[in-house]
């Protein structure tokens, strides 16, 4: 999907959910800090998605 930038295609919604699950869960177990709120719909993840964005600067702002 991030190969291609399908983040926002609506065609990938329970694919793109299953990834972010997949993702939260090996964080979980390595003891990695996501730069995304957890358990979060990745619909509501998508909606907050910017291409190009400074993901560890805004989460740092965000004390995430």
């Amino acid at each position: 999907m991030e190969l291609f930038n399908l983040w926002k295609d609506e065609s990938y919604v329970k694919e793109r959910e299953r990834m972010v699950r997949l993702l939260e869960a090996k964080m979980d177990l390595i003891g990695d800090m996501p730069a995304h709120p957890v358990g979060l719909p990745a619909t509501k993840l998508a909606e907050m998605y910017i291409p190009g964005a400074q993901i560890a600067h805004r989460a740092a702002q965000n004390n995430m």
